[in-house]
């Protein structure tokens, strides 16, 4: 049998049946639902078809409370994805819901279960997301892509004063309603994100000092254009979903923030090098795509044709930090990511990357001279697509933003 993912197989004892089940609950450890994920893929690879590589159904419980952890619901779609993947019928589950809600406002549908990154992802792969308590009231996908795409321009969380996301459907709405004006796609994303910080009241760092704000900011928005259209360039699919998230984490001192990190030691040691006492901000961008992943979406280009037998590790590092890439008639190609990497570096940003078999990190306050993601130890799984996840310090001066 020829394996999906590329994993070793399990013993087929361990596999009850062709329905296979996962979950995420509300207090998930990342380090948790990465041994969950290559459980997953063992069982997949264990009871898919011969031919097809089809598992004939996967059921998926996730909690919907994302707070007691930093990057909680980004790891549950990357926790979903190769069930979702791998099935011919699939079910995600709101853990803990007895019922959908009735009369939501627009504001209240911004912070339901139907538009979190799993229920979006698992309704772009065609299955379906019920409550835990009622499993046969599905949610209404045709009516949730509208109220992303058309009520909301693909912007969720308009009314909340700490986050927004935005998302972008492939191939329907490939860019967002909220990008697609003026012809300046550029443009008008720079002026979104600019708009979405200064209304999550971000920048206090930069009011300290004059001139601090422009630039800080600046840095910012170049580095989300960077991987945003790195993601809408190499990582559309047919059913593929996008999602840039921004959010601001308000916490009294570094210990509230650490305990959000959990195992992610690279994260608690980047949080233990922030003041020990007073307010602490950090402000959260991540960019998350469900494509072919960094390297793997390279080496199917012409241009990644030569480089097939080369060590992943080693090449994934040159896509990241040198200059290759797919776009060879352009003189500037392969910098994108390594400028952006520069621009975390200038804002003293912790960076997270989950591509591939691989999970790499930066800290830029570490005090390193070169802006570099290493890969972390120990062995991943493969995941499905791009998964970024920044992080920067916005402190409150004395007397308040």
């Amino acid at each position: 049998m020829q394996l999906r993912f590329g994993y070793a197989p399990l013993d087929r004892s361990e596999v009850p049946s062709m329905s296979l089940k996962t979950s995420v609950g509300k207090a998930g450890d990342l380090a948790k639902i990465e041994d969950d994920l290559g459980l997953l893929l063992r069982k997949i690879a264990a009871a898919a078809h011969p031919e097809s590589g089809q598992i004939a159904s996967f059921e998926a419980k996730v909690a919907s409370e994302w707070s007691r952890r930093f990057f909680l619901e980004q790891w549950s779609g990357i926790a979903i994805a190769p069930g979702l993947a791998a099935a011919e019928k699939t079910q995600l589950l709101a853990w803990g819901l007895a019922a959908w809600p009735q009369r939501r406002s627009l504001a209240e549908f911004d912070e339901a279960f139907e538009v979190s990154i799993p229920s979006l992802l698992t309704l772009q792969h065609g299955g379906v997301v019920s409550p835990e308590g009622d499993r046969s009231s599905a949610a209404d996908a045709t009516r949730i892509r509208r109220y992303v795409t058309e009520r909301r321009g693909g912007l969720l969380g308009q009314a909340s004063g700490q986050w927004r996301s935005l998302v972008e459907f492939d191939p329907e709405a490939a860019v967002a309603a909220a990008l697609n004006v003026g012809g300046d796609r550029r443009g008008a994303f720079l002026k979104l994100v600019r708009g979405v910080l200064d209304k999550l009241q971000v920048g206090a760092l930069g009011r300290r000092q004059s001139g601090q704000e422009i630039g800080h900011k600046r840095t910012a928005l170049e580095f989300l254009w960077e991987l945003h259209m790195n993601g809408w360039e190499h990582a559309s699919s047919a059913r593929g979903v996008r999602i840039m998230r921004l959010a601001k984490h308000l916490y009294g001192g570094r210990e509230d923030l650490k305990a959000k990190a959990g195992s992610f030691n690279e994260l608690a040691d980047y949080i233990d090098r922030q003041p020990a006492h007073g307010a602490v901000n950090l402000v959260e961008a991540s960019v998350s795509d469900y494509g072919d992943g960094i390297l793997d979406g390279f080496l199917a280009t012409d241009a990644g044709h030569n480089h097939r037998e080369r060590p992943r590790a080693e090449l994934l590092d040159e896509l990241l930090h040198g200059k290759i890439s797919s776009k060879i008639a352009d003189p500037n190609a392969g910098l994108g990511i390594l400028n952006a990497l520069r621009a975390a570096k200038a804002m003293y940003a912790f960076v997270s990357l989950r591509t591939g078999e691989f999970w790499l990190t930066m800290d830029g306050s570490a005090g390193d001279t070169d802006a570099r993601l290493r890969i972390r130890e120990g062995k991943y799984e493969r995941v499905a697509g791009t998964h970024w996840q920044i992080l920067y310090p916005d402190l409150i001066p004395a007397g308040g933003g």
